[in-house]
């Protein structure tokens, strides 16, 4: 056993272990509560918990037991709840992005059983790769105590039939959510520049249509008089993209309909009568408008809050999706590399993929607590300074 290894695999795993645990154990007993993308976050912690609790067994017995091999049986074990745990992160990181790529780009409604039947499939599936092995009664050959020392995994290197099938379906199963990714978040990219470009060419539209100006004199308003135009609805955000590009002048006047319309219901004089007459109807005019820009700000803001509510969560669906690849593509390429060259890598290589696992669980972990503010608020009730300072 390599002491310097294990060393530094326990200073990277230990705060990956404290920071998952603190998620799963304290949102625990509200997952029935956490909507969609909570949930897959949530799950995310909770295997990435597994596959940390099992090297952290493996850490403390190599600690406790120094002079003595890791069991072999162990390592079997140790590597079969390895295994499913990381394909099912993998799975997991795929559902989330289907998720946010139906929500954005299909805009789709998402039924509130889409969570529990895309977890049974991803079981199902993970479960068949990790119990491969002892289903074929080719676990002896089929896991190994790798080149680091640190962990335990499939021996990519095996030729028989039966573990090179298993290890080509676990390396199947995990290229697929990866290239299924880059595919989905490059169209939520594209989808979300192609809205932010229809609002702006809106904007200006709008802004080449300003307000009419209301007054008594009635040449100035013969002069200013508009054509009449029929009211226009802005339909909600999700649904610009559909909006045809004809529509865009009407959706320009929109603002000026409003004023034409409310100063013309609120004026119950002709503007060619006495002073006092027009006075009262500049006043209403003044109250429509005064209106109109109430009603424009509270639309605004909740436009802004749901905006700023979508934006945090693309972010971080973004962030935990950059890490986990940054994070698993080690990992991945070590595995690829051994299946096609039968080959081992350098025991330095091996570590460093490793490692970069748990930087990802690290670095998953705070950026759930930082954009998810159920699983944050759950986190946060639980500490002991929270209760103290009550």
């Amino acid at each position: 056993m390599n002491t310097g290894y294990t060393h530094l695999e326990a200073i990277l795993m230990i705060p990956a272990l404290l920071l998952n645990a603190l998620i799963v154990l304290t949102s625990g007993a509200h997952v029935k509560r956490l909507c969609a993308s909570s949930l897959f976050i949530y799950l995310l912690c909770l295997f990435d918990l597994l596959v940390l609790t099992t090297t952290a067994f493996m850490f403390s017995h190599q600690m406790i037991h120094f002079d003595e091999p890791y069991p072999f049986n162990w390592c079997k074990i140790n590597a079969s709840v390895s295994v499913f745990g990381c394909l099912m992160s993998l799975i997991l990181c795929m559902g989330l992005t289907l998720f946010r790529y139906l929500t954005i780009v299909s805009q789709r409604a998402i039924p509130a059983s889409f969570p529990v039947r895309f977890l049974a499939v991803a079981v199902f599936l993970s479960g068949l790769i990790a119990c491969g092995p002892f289903f074929l009664r080719s676990d002896n050959t089929a896991f190994m105590l790798r080149q680091s020392g640190v962990y335990c995994a499939f021996d990519w290197t095996v030729s028989t039939i039966e573990v090179r099938g298993v290890c080509v379906l676990a390396v199947l199963i995990a290229t697929i959510p990866i290239v299924f990714i880059a595919y989905a978040y490059l169209a939520i990219y594209l989808e979300v520049r192609k809205v932010n470009r229809f609002a702006e060419e809106f904007l200006t539209a709008a802004g080449s249509n300003p307000l009419p100006v209301c007054s008594s004199n009635p040449d100035l308003a013969q002069q200013q008089q508009q054509p009449q135009i029929q009211p226009t609805v802005l339909p909600p955000v999700p649904q610009l993209l559909g909006a045809q590009k004809g529509s865009k002048a009407s959706l320009a006047n929109l603002a000026a309909d409003d004023f034409v319309n409310a100063g013309r219901e609120s004026t119950p004089y002709p503007p060619a009568q006495n002073a006092s007459n027009s006075q009262g109807q500049e006043s209403l005019a003044r109250r429509a408008l005064a209106h109109l820009s109430l009603r424009a700000i509270q639309a605004k803001k909740a436009r802004t809050r749901a905006q700023e509510d979508e934006r945090r969560l693309l972010i971080q669906s973004i962030s935990i999706i950059a890490g986990f690849i940054v994070g698993w593509t080690p990992l991945y390429a070590v595995a690829l590399y051994e299946m096609v060259s039968g080959q081992y890598v350098s025991a330095e290589v091996d570590f460093l993929a490793f490692a970069f696992v748990h930087v990802n669980d690290v670095v998953s972990a705070v950026v759930v607590l930082v954009f998810d503010a159920d699983l944050r608020k759950n986190a946060y009730i639980c500490l002991p300074c929270k209760k103290s300072s009550k």
